[in-house]
C-alpha cells in the first residue's frame, strides 16, 4: 500500500463515511489500494477499562481523569497504529527511509501522535 488511512473511528466508521461521502474513492479501498486501519483495535481489552489514580480498574474515578485517561489511550492508539503501518513500509528494503507521511486529525491527541 502506498497509502493507509489511520483512523481512531471504530469499524466501518471509514466504508460508511465513503459511502455516504466520497462514492467516488470508494473502489480504492474496495480493491486494496488504500489500506484502513483501526486504532482501537490495538489496544487491550484492559487498556479500554477506567483506572483509579492507583491504577487500579475502578467504577467511579475523577471526570477530569476520565477525559485524561481517553485522551492518552486514543493517542497511545494512534501512535501505535502509526508507527506499526509505517515501520512496515518503511522495511521493504534496505536503507530505506521515512519520506510523505501526512498526519490530519481533529483532535489533540491525534496531533501528539505523530
Amino acid at each position: 500500500w502506498a497509502v493507509v488511512i489511520v483512523t481512531n473511528a471504530m469499524r466501518p466508521w471509514v466504508d460508511r463515511c465513503m459511502h455516504q461521502f466520497a462514492k467516488n474513492v470508494l473502489p480504492l479501498i474496495e480493491t486494496q489500494s488504500v489500506k484502513v486501519v483501526y486504532a482501537q483495535e490495538y489496544l487491550t481489552r484492559s487498556d479500554l477499562l477506567v483506572h483509579s489514580p492507583s491504577g487500579f480498574p475502578a467504577k467511579y474515578t475523577d471526570p477530569a481523569n476520565r477525559v485524561y485517561d481517553f485522551h492518552h489511550k486514543m493517542k497511545q492508539a494512534k501512535f501505535q497504529a502509526m508507527k506499526t503501518e509505517a515501520d512496515k513500509f518503511y522495511s521493504q528494503y534496505r536503507t530505506q527511509t521515512w519520506k510523505n507521511v501526512i498526519s490530519v486529525g481533529d483532535a489533540c491527541y491525534e496531533h501528539d501522535a505523530a
